[in-house]
């Protein structure tokens, strides 16, 4: 273990971080979208239905002639391509088997998968099923090792190359609503390989992992601290809600773990379905007036009723209380009573509501 760094060297070495620039984030493709976008058995069915060369895309054998170009470039470019799906073989399944004028091309597709197939029970399936000449591809986002010399390693990048090169040959009116189809699926594969590979900053956190750890141990430490405190204010928080008649009448209070980062105080007025959430944490003091469905009508009455408070409004919640740790000493006890006071008169004003709302249970 390296000796652990101190305060003024953490501070440098983060600062060093924050100087790495962001990396460069691509939108996110359609397949990004729908969260299918490295989905092995979905881009195989994309490929086979553009390689298929009757299929209505109009790119004809397109596709097919990039794989030929890759594994035969002295043959002559075919006119027709005929493609299979999971071709069943002695001990698998080969994703995807193309069939040319003159040639067969047997192709093993791996996004994420490591290569354990058995690739000579594949071309020997394609020798004794199809003859001579067969090919036989490992279609990756990166180089991979075939371990056998009849089976050649293409990456995404290659094959689309190859399509990049030829594609203006072959547009015309019938196929230009499929180029987008096409250029989103090529775009996305192309992308893959970035993704997979640590970016700059990936790579410093990596190299200084020892004391980006010492780091994180230091602010969970201090997190594990306000927690602390959190828990004692919840203590006295229910011992003032007890010694309080009017309070005991209408609030129930708990702490509830999973709410702001790191737990919150839960303040629930039954009889007109709100409530307000109370949370201390290293992100700083939040204190909100939510409702719930049932009690959206009193909410918005609540507003104009607490506006001596001047309560934010924000989406569906009235916000009174959202300041950064860095504000306050929320360890200085006159801070903690401050800040108590203000919450308790809340909810003294909320109880007044209630009364003159005749909403009493």
């Amino acid at each position: 273990m390296p000796p652990e760094l101190t305060q003024q060297e953490l501070l440098n070495l983060f600062l060093r971080y924050l100087q790495i620039p962001e990396p460069s984030l691509r939108p996110p493709s359609f397949l990004d979208i729908v969260h299918r976008g490295r989905d092995e058995n979905m881009l195989s069915n994309i490929l086979a239905y553009f390689a298929q060369s009757t299929n209505p895309h109009g790119f004809g054998c397109l596709l097919a002639n990039a794989f030929l170009h890759l594994v035969a470039p002295q043959k002559n470019q075919t006119t027709q391509a005929d493609v299979l799906r999971e071709y069943a073989t002695g001990h698998g399944r080969l994703d995807l088997v193309i069939r040319t004028d003159d040639a067969t091309i047997g192709i093993e597709h791996k996004i994420d998968a490591g290569l354990y197939n058995d690739l000579e029970d594949y071309r020997n399936t394609l020798l004794a099923d199809f003859g001579e000449p067969v090919y036989c591809i490992v279609l990756s986002v990166k180089d991979m090792q075939t371990g056998n010399p009849h089976w050649i390693s293409v990456t995404y990048n290659r094959l689309w190359q190859q399509v990049r090169s030829q594609l203006g040959l072959c547009l015309n009116s019938h196929n230009l609503r499929h180029l987008p189809q096409l250029m989103s699926v090529i775009e996305h594969t192309e992308q893959l390989n970035m993704n997979s590979d640590l970016n700059e900053k990936e790579r410093f956190l990596l190299e200084n992992y020892a004391q980006f750890r010492q780091m994180a141990s230091a602010v969970n430490n201090l997190e594990y601290k306000f927690r602390c405190k959190a828990q004692q204010v919840y203590e006295l928080y229910v011992q003032a809600v007890e010694a309080d008649e009017v309070l005991r009448s209408q609030i129930r209070c708990w702490y509830y773990r999973k709410s702001f980062p790191d737990g919150c105080l839960v303040f629930e007025f039954d009889a007109i379905s709100c409530a307000c959430d109370f949370g201390l944490s290293c992100d700083g003091v939040h204190f909100s007036l939510v409702a719930r469905p049932r009690g959206r009508d009193h909410h918005r009455a609540l507003s104009s009723h607490l506006k001596e408070f001047n309560f934010r409004e924000e989406g569906a919640r009235y916000y009174l209380v959202e300041k950064p740790y860095r504000d306050c000493k929320w360890f200085d006890a006159a801070s903690m009573d401050a800040l108590r006071a203000k919450v308790f008169g809340v909810l003294t004003a909320i109880c007044r509501y209630i009364a003159a709302a005749g909403a009493v249970q």
